[in-house]
């Protein structure tokens, strides 16, 4: 008998990317927004109030890759989306 998959809620991340310098730059420059919006979209296979965990792909043998790692703080966004 086969062994019934565990199925993930696919949804979309939308989070920032905190950025860094190396160069001489003004206050100016650093005062201005220096993140990078991201949107990211997978299996979410981990939540809790530190982290979330998305999966890109998921095997029909249950093994799943591609995994980032978001940390809530820079989280702004979750959206659970229909399966089509």
């Amino acid at each position: 008998m086969a062994k019934k998959q565990k199925t993930f809620k696919i949804v979309e991340v939308e989070w920032v990317d905190p950025s860094t310098t190396s160069r001489w730059t003004s206050l100016k420059d650093v005062l201005e927004d220096c993140t990078y919006r991201c949107k990211t979209v997978g299996h979410m296979v981990h939540s809790d109030r530190k982290k979330i965990c998305i999966a890109l792909n998921w095997g029909e043998d249950g093994q799943i890759s591609d995994i980032i790692t978001i940390p809530k703080g820079v989280v702004h966004k979750i959206t659970l989306l229909k399966k089509v």
